[in-house]
């Protein structure tokens, strides 16, 4: 019996993350370039610390924002395309 032909591989899919919810947004837009520690996201921020450290795993996971010394985030630098 012979064996039937493989088929072509299928291209690269390019993953692309899911929209940012409106409270990712949120607390996004509360982080610049300047390092800010947690408790001055939260308060900005007006949401639960739990809700706050959940989003703020979320887009550093993402690769949006960075944990920098203690409990200080940044935005990421993005490379120009």
């Amino acid at each position: 019996l012979p064996f039937p032909e493989p088929s072509p591989p299928s291209p690269p899919r390019e993953e692309q993350s899911p929209p940012l919810s409106a409270r990712e947004e949120l607390i996004l837009s509360l982080i610049t370039a300047e390092e800010q520690h947690i408790d001055a996201i939260i308060e900005q921020a007006k949401l639960p610390t739990q809700v706050v450290s959940g989003i703020l795993m979320q887009l550093e996971l993402r690769g949006l924002i960075r944990q920098v010394s203690g409990q200080y985030y940044l935005r990421a630098l993005t490379s120009a395309p």
